[in-house]
């Protein structure tokens, strides 16, 4: 079986949009991507998503008009023209460079040491040794 070469797509709106992956059989089948969410397609998976709605503007690889309001007064904060799902070109982040990941043979002697989480205090089991002197 071919390995299939995915590229990553954010919902840039403030609503869900609709995408079509296939499942493991090869079906079509929709998923929803919700707002700042992201989900992974292929090249077929791409061309089903563009051409899975009834209207050819209503298509959510190409530029769309839109407006973001603010919450409370309503007034314009932003608009233009973007996709709903666009590209995501900046670079993923992999397990060394997050906080606390480290390999594994680290991971092993921290999880040794109890230290699971580091940057965290440890809550230690003791008894209160009271003094009874006056």
């Amino acid at each position: 079986m071919a390995k299939v070469e995915r590229a990553e797509f954010r919902n840039t709106t403030t609503g869900y949009v609709g995408a079509v992956r296939l499942d493991n059989c090869g079906e079509a089948r929709g998923v929803t991507v919700a707002p700042g969410e992201s989900v992974w397609l292929g090249q077929e998976e791409q061309e089903l998503t563009a051409n899975a709605p009834r209207r050819p503007e209503s298509n959510p690889s190409l530029p769309q008009p839109f407006e973001q309001r603010g919450p409370i007064t309503g007034e314009v904060i932003e608009e233009g023209e973007r996709a709903p799902l666009e590209l995501v070109t900046e670079a993923r982040p992999t397990p060394t460079s997050m906080p606390g990941a480290g390999c594994p043979a680290e991971r092993q002697l921290r999880a040794r040491r109890g230290d699971r989480h580091p940057g965290r205090r440890r809550r230690r089991r003791g008894w209160l040794i009271r003094s009874t002197s006056a």
